[in-house]
């Protein structure tokens, strides 16, 4: 009986995992310089910081050639939603490529009932 292990890495051997390691870096996305520049300064817009805004947009061009989606199309469906959803779409989309016991979450501070409230002594 074999064990199957489930990853968000691709399948292991010595050399595969060299070569993964090797060309982390080196994968080749066909897209535009302007597709390029838009998605990256839609992210800069959006934070304050520049690596993490540069590190979300090459997630969802990722994301996107991974899904066979136009990085455009995804871009516009970002700046179509409000202000408080993008986070939660983006969370979601990163999650389609992604394998079930590694998804991507949001922190969610649950309200507290008056009655549960009132119960706890300060």
């Amino acid at each position: 009986m074999t064990s199957q292990v489930y990853s968000n890495l691709p399948a292991s051997s010595i050399d595969a995992t060299k070569d993964f390691f090797e060309n982390m870096f080196n994968q080749r996305v066909a897209i535009s310089e302007n597709e390029f520049n838009a998605i990256i300064g839609y992210f800069q817009k959006k934070t304050p910081n520049k690596e993490a805004a540069n590190a979300l947009a090459l997630a969802v061009i990722q994301g996107s050639v991974e899904q066979n989606l136009p990085p455009m199309e995804i871009l516009d469906q970002f700046k179509r939603l409000p202000q408080d959803q993008i986070d939660t779409y983006l969370a979601y989309f990163l999650n389609l490529s992604r394998y079930p016991t590694s998804l991507v979450g949001l922190s969610n501070i649950p309200t507290v009932s008056k009655y549960v409230s009132r119960s706890i002594l300060p």
